[in-house]
């Protein structure tokens, strides 16, 4: 990646040769859109992998997906540059306007590095607009640049998750966060969390093991739960059993559909840590259901203190999209931090 912010310099010094200096305004529409410049062949032959890269499906319980691809031809780019996601996908030699146009970004010393195969995905922030994410996907030939996508599919995916969390963060807390209520987490539990100020802690249990953050409209809830341990658990069954339990104390009889959800390993806030990811659903007519929706449960061990976490996320938004609001939650748990 240091390599890469190195070629970087160069061609962006051209390109605002070619489009000006002027003073950038902010990015605008959907977090979740990416526009493609390709040409319409190319796109169609890449679109397979593309679709693998980006439009990762998420169940809630209806099937939305992580971003949309938008695909323009480059003569829209003026329209279209201040969009927040922009692709420019091509091929080092192609003869189409969309390839040329890529080529007269990118510097000699970018090609080179390019055909050498030292890089491949090029990311560049604020290019057009501020808050924007900008990606160049090119190769020598369309064999190249489709089995390069495919190797590079799910760290491009996560670059621009990062970033778009990160979008989002300043977003959620542009109107300031509740300072006295992450104190009183910090002094009662020894752990805090930056929460925004249309949140409210509607439930804690007298043990101190259990806090419920709640938004409604749509309702969208996060939940720190421990339990005394080291040994972080890896049991796909015991972590449902658990999630279930919690559902069954705390929220009328919740549960996960076991056909919908997973568990992967990951890390949070630099621990091991293995993540939930499915649908919850509740047939209990006094909890309104049916009813269902998306579920994120983190669980990792601070074993200096003798505690195994677990941090849920979950939206409740029947008929409509939810992806959006979990991702906000998303942003909230990885504000999650120790402080004893």
């Amino acid at each position: 990646m240091q390599k890469l912010k190195i070629f970087l310099i160069l061609p962006i010094i051209i390109f605002f040769g070619i489009w000006g200096c002027n003073q950038k305004s902010y990015s605008y529409g959907d977090f979740e859109s990416v526009i493609v410049f390709s040409d319409s062949v190319l796109y169609e032959k890449m679109l397979p992998v593309l679709e693998k890269t980006f439009d990762q499906f998420i169940y809630t319980p209806h099937s939305e997906k992580s971003f949309y691809l938008h695909r323009r031809s480059i003569r829209d780019l003026n329209a279209l540059k201040r969009r927040r996601n922009l692709l420019f996908l091509g091929l080092l030699n192609g003869q189409d306007e969309e390839s040329r146009y890529i080529q007269k970004m990118l510097s000699g010393e970018l090609k080179q590095a390019l055909n050498r195969g030292e890089l491949f995905y090029i990311f560049k922030e604020d290019l057009f607009a501020l808050n924007q994410m900008c990606i160049i996907l090119t190769a020598q030939d369309e064999k190249q640049l489709y089995q390069k996508i495919d190797q590079y599919s799910q760290t491009i995916f996560n670059i621009l998750e990062k970033y778009n969390f990160k979008r989002l963060s300043v977003l959620h807390y542009a109107d300031g966060h509740q300072d006295k209520l992450e104190q009183y987490l910090s002094e009662r539990y020894g752990f805090t969390l930056k929460i925004p100020l249309d949140y409210q802690l509607i439930k804690e249990t007298p043990d101190s093991n259990f806090i419920w953050l709640k938004r409604l409209r749509p309702d969208r809830n996060l939940v720190v739960y421990r339990y005394r341990g080291t040994q972080l658990p890896t049991d796909e069954e015991w972590l449902f059993n658990l999630r279930d339990s919690l559902g069954l104390v705390h929220f009328m009889g919740d549960s996960i559909n076991r056909e919908d959800s997973y568990m992967q390993t990951t890390t949070f806030d630099s621990l091991d840590a293995v993540k939930l990811i499915g649908v919850w659903e509740n047939f209990n007519p006094e909890a309104g259901g049916p009813i269902g929706g998306p579920f994120r449960s983190y669980v990792f061990a601070d074993k200096p203190n003798g505690w195994i976490y677990l941090i849920d996320i979950s939206v409740t938004d029947p008929g409509e999209w939810k992806k959006p609001f979990l991702d906000q939650l998303e942003v909230i748990a990885a504000t999650f931090r120790l402080t004893k």
